[in-house]
């Protein structure tokens, strides 16, 4: 058994019997064969991402991007990175070479593959804004496909490259020239706004719930029912933002998938509002 405590960020000590971790293109494509059919657990750095089961079978093999890491910056300001590598790692390397557009996303932990996957995005800026060209290996067909720009449809939190077929390998950014100061000045400013407002020293995995089409936020809901520290086990709402769920230490699949559930109950009953689950249950 393989333990997948690296690989999710609510540090959940969930056990894998299988576990891949390909370092290259060639060899993500020869796990993906071999796997074949099979129902894969695939995550990145697992930081949007909730296990459902504290044990995992041999006919539930997990395949992590995590290890898929490079940063290439091209001439005409566009940065190619392969899908393990971190978001902040992306905000660095763009930093040095003095280009900008980046320094909202460079704050959101996780990989690159997992937050085009969701087209992730805080304060205005979403990823897909940004997104010039991405390859997936198609699984289907097991090559690797490039989508460009025009053949991507990007929505919130959602884009057409959730197709369960699809694991994303790499993708191009188009950013723009800036001065370094003006980049730093922005990103440091944007970490001030984040530490200030989100539990971000807790195990945790961000949002658990979509902000609903119209209304208030879900954290706004939560915290309007008195449910900040509110817990179930060693699962909790976090104290400082009810939107998110933390765990206290000894928390387990179960404790934090019940108190989604009953979160997502209580704020039906109370405001008929249906939330959608940000989170991805694997």
């Amino acid at each position: 058994m393989q333990s997948l405590l690296a690989y999710n960020s609510y540090k959940l000590s969930s056990l894998t019997h299988v576990l891949y971790a390909p370092r290259t293109l060639k060899d993500l494509k020869e796990v993906l064969r071999s796997i074949g059919g099979l129902n894969v657990g695939l995550v990145g750095m697992g930081t949007n991402v909730v296990l459902s089961r504290q044990r995992f079978g041999p006919e539930r093999p997990f395949l992590t991007t995590a290890q898929l890491k490079g940063v290439v910056v091209h001439d005409n300001n566009t940065v190619e990175a392969y899908a393990g590598t971190s978001l902040a790692q992306v905000g660095d390397v763009a930093l040095h070479h003095s280009l900008s557009g980046f320094e909202e996303l460079s704050t959101i932990p996780g990989s690159i593959g997992g937050a085009v996957y969701m087209n992730a995005g805080c304060y205005g800026k979403q990823i897909g804004d940004l997104v010039e060209e991405v390859e997936v290996l198609n699984r289907a067909r097991m090559r690797f496909e490039l989508f460009t720009r025009e053949m991507i449809v990007w929505k919130y939190r959602w884009s057409n490259l959730q197709d369960e077929n699809f694991v994303i390998s790499r993708v191009w950014l188009r950013l723009h020239m800036e001065k370094p100061t003006l980049i730093r000045s922005r990103t440091d400013e944007i970490w001030r706004l984040r530490k200030e407002r989100f539990p971000l020293d807790a195990a945790s995995a961000g949002s658990v719930f979509k902000r609903p089409q119209n209304g208030p936020p879900a954290g706004r809901l939560i915290e309007q029912m008195g449910l900040k520290g509110f817990r179930i086990g060693g699962a909790c709402v976090s104290t400082k933002h009810a939107g998110w769920i933390i765990n206290l230490g000894t928390a387990t699949s179960q404790d934090i998938q019940a108190l989604i559930h009953f979160l997502h109950a209580t704020v039906k009953a109370r405001y008929g509002v249906h939330l959608e689950v940000e989170q991805r249950i694997i």
